[in-house]
């Protein structure tokens, strides 16, 4: 878990005006691989995630009671689901974020989907927030890659920008 920091500590982890790049989670036996960037619960500010990978949520696999805020999550990838951003907690909450750029499924093996965000479980709310341009490859008879931006309940508070899901690119 948490190629770049994981926390398992008993309140969430503050990253503050910080760059978390270029990480891996890694696992073959598909119980571990979480957040390619950061895993746990998580208040993530001013910040930017990029070019992470991992099994669910390549940038992040936030947990708990999570927040992000003015922050930038781009070009990560997931093997399976939740490229950018995996929520599997109380309730996630996005403020002045993007999420572009992103990748499920970017092994091409077996399934994944939600290239911006995927929801396991939880509340996953945004207000100001830009989720747009993030992908996932779908192998069906031949490689394809489609807009997929969420996967799960999301709730847009307003003042968003959501890509299309489902649309060849």
């Amino acid at each position: 878990h948490g190629g770049g920091l994981m926390n398992y500590g008993i309140g969430p982890l503050t990253i503050i005006a910080s760059t978390i790049i270029s990480n891996v989670a890694n696992d073959n036996t598909g119980i571990f691989g979480q957040g390619g960037g950061v895993t746990g619960p998580a208040r993530i500010i001013a910040s930017a995630i990029l070019g992470n990978t991992g099994r669910q949520g390549g940038g992040a696999y936030l947990e708990g009671n999570s927040v992000v805020i003015n922050s930038t999550i781009a070009g990560n990838q997931a093997t399976q689901a939740g490229g950018g951003l995996f929520g599997y907690a109380a309730s996630v909450n996005l403020y002045n974020v993007t999420l572009t750029g992103n990748q499920a499924n970017s092994d091409a093996i077996g399934s994944g989907n939600g290239g911006g965000v995927a929801v396991g479980s939880g509340a996953f709310n945004f207000l100001n927030t830009i989720i747009a341009r993030n992908t996932q490859i779908v192998n069906d008879h031949g490689l394809f890659l489609y807009d997929d931006n969420c996967a799960g309940t999301v709730t847009a508070s307003g003042f968003d920008l959501l890509g299309d899901n489902g649309n060849p690119v």
